[in-house]
């Protein structure tokens, strides 16, 4: 099985449920609780991807939330500032994201980044490493290839709607060179 098949079965088999968005939220508020965030960057759930804006808006209240926006197809994603009060707009692809001004993204790759949070599509174990299966596009790969030049130190966390995570040995697949490994994973 390759990626492009993985990915397929997984977004066949996907399931969106109160019950796995309530799980992953507790979760989430549970282990971000235990960080000392000023700044996160979040998403905004499509395609059956877990709803993670309540555990947002709960910590919007102490520090700064952003939500990625995708200038085109092969530059990394900027993040754009967001409150429970942002207005959103339909952007490429689909995305929704927040309808405020930010013009380049050296402006957010200026911030102290803590947390990212990314939806994941499927994952993957491979040897000690989690890995991230996404839609394709490569542009959370390539983001934070870019912020771990400038902020080595900002965590990655992967949300990912299933409790089974597959090895490597499993599905067959390998990480690419450009495939960047995901600091922890919640799952239900």
């Amino acid at each position: 099985m390759d990626k492009s098949q993985y990915r397929q079965m997984m977004l066949n088999t996907r399931i969106s449920s109160d019950e796995i968005n309530n799980c992953i939220n507790k979760k989430l508020v549970n282990f971000l609780s235990n960080y000392e965030s000023k700044h996160i960057a979040g998403y905004i759930a499509m395609r059956k991807e877990v709803d993670i804006l309540p555990s947002l808006a709960y910590f919007s209240k102490q520090c700064s939330i952003y939500m990625p926006s995708i200038v085109n197809q092969k530059q990394a994603l900027i993040f754009k500032p967001w409150s429970t009060q942002t207005q959103l707009r339909s952007s490429l692809y689909g995305t929704l994201e927040p309808n405020v001004k930010a013009n380049c993204s050296p402006d957010f790759f200026d911030i102290d980044l803590d947390i990212m949070l990314i939806p994941c599509v499927g994952v993957f174990k491979q040897e000690s490493s989690i890995y991230r299966i996404g839609y394709g596009g490569g542009f959370y790969d390539r983001t934070i290839a870019e912020l771990k030049k400038i902020n080595s130190k900002f965590k990655t966390i992967g949300i990912f709607h299933q409790s089974h995570i597959p090895n490597n040995k499993e599905i067959a697949i390998n990480a690419d060179c450009y495939d960047m490994p995901l600091d922890y994973i919640i799952t239900p």
